[in-house]
């Protein structure tokens, strides 16, 4: 089962699972929560764990639940260990109950290159120190070598790691992707493993532009108020004199929104973007279905295969005993 705020599900995340061979008819992806209206929201991954362990439960047999970001499962400040780990116990014994394992991804905080890999992770240490393994990946600068270490394991040895690279190709009816071609096994410490293919930022141009990058990604879906900046900020280990020129270098701007809200900063006119992406057969999404479990419960997106939608004016076909709908639209244009 496949939570991601990240990647789409349709032009990202399926066509990797096609490249990489998985078996698409063991994998559900969480698209949101449907409301009492019938309504499909957005599933947040830190209120919505009931509605998790209800689908948990119908799937049947789920081995793994990959979330990504992690930090989206902490609704308080993820820079608080003990707000962390309360908010992590209800995967912890989620995944308990249901004798599965829980896959979190997140990032290393910026300019932590160097220190030890399990205490890079962005936010409090908590994540790291909750989780009973932490891999880490490095990509080498201006090379296409990457890394996959082990940085910590309390179920077996913790160090070692393999290189991989990740290499262009085709599925389905000409879709672009990528796939993980995996390398040589590496031995020592993950921390020698990225010593070898990271370097350390020292200079204040590099810590600029790691502060660039932050930004921009952090304001990238739209104006975020001052104060999460800061905190988000310090939180990846950026200084917040750093921060302000590169506020400055982006043209990033300060707006006031209210008395009650404040001052948010904002990428400008120009920078940002004005029409979310969407999925469409012409730029290669692909869905099949989405099941609703019941009223208020978790919207999911099973299985998704390449398709040829049948002519004809649009078709539903529904199972009463999931409420299953599947629809099929043969315009060209369809969303999906």
């Amino acid at each position: 089962m496949i939570w991601s705020s990240e990647d789409d599900a349709a032009d990202t995340i399926v066509p990797r699972l096609i490249a990489a061979g998985a078996d698409l008819n063991k994998v559900f992806i969480l698209q949101g929560r449907v409301n009492g209206l019938g309504e499909t929201e957005p599933f947040d991954p830190a209120k919505d764990a009931d509605l998790l362990a209800e689908a948990l439960e119908r799937i049947g047999d789920v081995g793994l639940i990959l979330i990504d970001p992690i930090v989206s499962a902490v609704a308080g400040d993820m820079n608080q260990a003990n707000q962390v780990r309360r908010a992590l116990q209800g995967l912890v014994d989620l995944a308990e109950q249901y004798d599965c394992a829980v896959l979190g991804i997140t990032h290393f905080s910026k300019g932590s290159a160097g220190n030890n890999p399990a205490e890079r992770v962005l936010g409090s240490q908590a994540f790291g120190a909750l989780a009973r393994t932490v891999l880490v990946a490095a990509k080498q600068e201006d090379s296409d070598l990457r890394v996959l270490a082990r940085a910590k394991s309390n179920i077996a040895v913790d160090d070692g790691g393999c290189s991989y690279s990740i290499e262009e190709c085709t599925v389905g009816d000409g879709i672009t992707t990528t796939r993980v071609l995996w390398g040589d096994t590496i031995e020592g410490t993950a921390r020698e493993i990225l010593a070898d293919v990271e370097r350390v930022e020292s200079e204040e141009s590099g810590e600029k532009e790691d502060a660039e990058q932050f930004l921009a990604s952090l304001l990238a879906d739209g104006p975020v108020p001052v104060k999460q900046v800061k905190g988000d900020a310090a939180g990846a280990g950026h200084a917040w004199r750093t921060v302000e020129r590169a506020k400055k270098s982006l043209g990033v701007e300060a707006v006031k929104v209210g008395l009650k809200e404040g001052w948010v900063w904002r990428l400008g006119a120009e920078d940002r973007q004005l029409t979310p992406k969407t999925a469409t057969k012409k730029n290669g999404g692909l869905r099949e279905k989405v099941a609703v479990f019941g009223n208020d419960l978790a919207a999911f997106e099973p299985p998704f295969v390449p398709f040829d939608a049948p002519s004809g004016p649009p078709s539903i076909v529904r199972d009463p005993a999931v409420h299953l709908d599947v629809a099929f639209d043969d315009a060209d244009e369809e969303e999906v």
